[in-house]
């Protein structure tokens, strides 16, 4: 093709024609591109669809540079057209095409059709080693297009995303920030709220002193565009280190955000930069100066996203507090723990409020089994919730089992679990039925006697696998792959302020960590004296899976504090963190992508109706008791094509 080459894989939406005589069966017809032009159809209409793939971060910083599709060097595109009533609609399986690469470039003719259309793409490439039960392909990389509207003008990009890797999003945010939230909604965006930040300019990046600032900026990340939309704000509020949970699913939205500190214009907390073990954030200029460091009170956010505008509603039916836990399911909101953080980081808890436990309806307040603050939480199956960290003294660790969620007289249950107490850890929820549930927690702070948490855990007591069934929790340590080997390379390290997020299949991935400004160096392990190598972390990102937490391939941007969020199809988006070394320390603009979906299929050719785990449509076509093997068109049972896009 002239002016593409092999460098491009161009889709052009002409219109739809669809014969929905039974849901699984439609016409999708494709015009022949021809050499030298796109003359392959008499009745062109509509934008061309661009499919590049996305480029990876370069010494910490993304740049807008995109890779041309023929550097991944693929055998196969495989082209899937899922059709959408509307914006939200989850949609139905339409057709899918395998085409040869570079030799088959497609034209979709899509007359007639509904308001929108998805276009998943996936590469193949050949594998080095065939894997006797996923076969001859390795899926290299994966993108999607959503909700195509049929009278659009305009052309879009399908952005491929290499598989288990990181990749940068075609945007950067606003203003650099960490300590944020970034809240997925349902109709695919991401609301990103304040976080602490380097200075009262958005345009600042490096911290003055090693101080940090909270913002009230709020943007939205557009997964269409890859990029951040700006957001006019009635009354922004400043916080940082707050949390925020989606509590609606139709728009406009509401995100009710709690805690979180403020300081107007002046600084928040100032990162330790002493040689003493974990040194982090202390709310005060020096020894003797203390900054007027307060917490903020809770609020809901209304979002409006057709006009992106948010508008804020007080709750003062909840307590003001810092470095509260909070979570959502099902009409339900239980918020636990909290600090008022007015003297220093090693106050005591304010009793009170961290016994509360707030639910949405009825409003129930119950005791909890005991004082916490920078616990996490998570919400399981039923009237259940979980509780894990937190603790104000150097204790023995473990958590609280809540039950009676959405009741006037909610109870918990404490539990052991690791042999420090901890906070600010990451609990990922795995699995939950009715009668067991199992989550994964990592990292976090060991707290000491005397109440501080500064020094994050020593990587052999890091990861921690919690067990529920009925109404007791136990935990017990998770393999981190090599933990008496502080060189090995595949080898998690906790180092406190990393973040996760619960993948499919009860995977779980844990990225970065570790605010500390001392250099890399020795053997790379957390909570060792004298040269910490604490900023080893910054990159690294694990998965857990099949019992076991390793590394895998890094993130391009160093980060702690960032956040991660699952994006509606299955990728996790990164957005903001903080880096620090001896010498200065700054904020993260630069957004990531990581997809999830393996380079070797999840696939097994003896037991084809198991599906493949990560194909985008799998359980739909199960359902309909079809399959498709990597890198294949769906088929019947007796073997010919469900649905396949045929040429014209």
């Amino acid at each position: 093709m002239a002016g593409y080459g092999v460098q491009h894989m161009v889709i052009r939406r002409l219109g739809v024609s669809t014969d929905l005589a039974s849901s699984w069966r439609s016409r999708l017809l494709a015009c022949a591109a021809v050499l030298g032009g796109l003359s392959g159809c008499a009745d062109q209409k509509g934008p061309p669809f661009l499919v590049q793939v996305a480029s990876s971060a370069s010494g910490d910083i993304c740049s807008a540079d995109i890779k041309q599709l023929s550097t991944l060097s693929p055998k196969l595109v495989r082209l899937t057209v899922r059709q959408r009533s509307s914006a939200t609609d989850k949609g139905a399986f339409l057709c899918d095409r395998v085409l040869k690469f570079p030799d088959q470039q497609p034209f979709l003719k899509l007359d007639g059709m509904q308001p929108g259309l998805d276009l998943w793409v996936e590469a193949f490439a050949p594998a080095a080693t065939p894997d006797p039960k996923a076969g001859a392909l390795n899926r290299i990389a994966s993108g999607v297009l959503y909700n195509v509207a049929r009278t659009a003008t305009t052309g879009s990009t399908i952005r491929l995303l290499p598989s288990t890797s990181y990749s940068c999003a075609a945007g950067t945010m606003a203003q650099a920030r960490a300590f944020h939230s970034a809240t997925a909604l349902p109709n695919g965006e991401v609301l990103v709220v304040g976080g602490a930040v380097a200075g009262v300019d958005p345009a600042r990046v490096e911290l003055d002193s090693f101080q940090l600032y909270a913002t009230g900026l709020i943007e939205v990340y557009d997964p269409i565009t890859s990029k951040m939309v700006a957001v006019t704000d009635s009354a922004s509020t400043q916080r940082a280190f707050h949390q925020a949970v989606l509590i609606n699913d139709t728009a406009p939205y509401q995100i009710l955000v709690v805690g979180g500190v403020s300081n107007g214009t002046d600084p928040i907390v100032k990162l330790g930069t002493s040689d003493g073990e974990g040194t982090r954030f202390y709310p005060r200029q020096d020894v003797f100066t203390l900054f007027a460091t307060k917490a903020v009170a809770a609020e809901i956010l209304t979002y409006d996203p057709t006009t992106h505008s948010v508008t804020h509603t007080p709750m003062a039916s909840i307590p003001t507090a810092a470095l509260q836990a909070i979570a959502a399911r099902a009409g339900n909101v239980v918020i636990a723990g909290g600090i008022n953080f007015t003297t220093n980081p090693n106050a005591p808890i304010d009793a009170t409020h961290a016994k509360d436990l707030v639910n949405s309806s009825p409003a129930g307040i119950g005791m909890l089994a005991s004082d916490t603050a920078g616990g996490a939480l998570a919400l399981l199956s039923g009237n259940q919730a979980i509780i894990y960290g937190g603790g104000r003294l150097g204790v023995p660790g473990g958590g609280q089992l809540l039950s009676g969620i959405g009741t006037a007289t909610p109870t918990a249950v404490g539990f052991a679990g690791g042999s420090k107490s901890v906070r600010f850890p990451t609990l990922s929820l795995i699995s939950s039925t009715s009668a067991t549930a199992t989550l994964l927690t990592t990292g976090g702070f060991e707290v000491l006697a005397d109440g501080s948490a500064t020094q994050p855990l020593v990587s052999a007591g890091s990861a921690q696998l919690i067990t529920v069934t009925g109404n007791t929790a136990a935990a017990a340590a998770a393999p981190i792959g090599s933990p008496t080997d502080c060189a090995s390379a595949t080898r998690y390290r906790a180092a406190g302020w990393e973040a996760a997020s619960t993948l499919p299949g009860g995977r779980v991935v844990i990225s970065g960590g570790s605010p500390s400004t001392l250099e890399c160096g020795g053997n790379c392990e957390s909570g060792q004296t004298g040269n910490l190598a604490l900023t080893c972390a910054l990159h690294q990102s694990a998965i857990f899976d099949n019992g076991t937490l390793t590394l895998g391939n890094p993130m391009g941007v160093a980060r702690s504090g960032h956040v991660l969020t699952t994006l509606r199809d299955g990728t996790i988006l990164v957005t903001g963190g903080l880096q620090s070394t001896t010498s200065v320390a700054k904020m993260v603009r630069e957004i990531e992508i990581f997809n999830p979906r393996r380079v070797i299929p999840p696939w097994d050719m003896t037991k084809p109706s198991s599906g493949d785990a990560d194909d985008p449509v799998s359980d739909e076509l199960l359902a309909a008791s079809f399959t498709r093997a990597p890198g294949e068109v769906a088929k019947r049972a007796d073997g010919t094509a469900a649905a396949e896009c045929k040429d014209l």
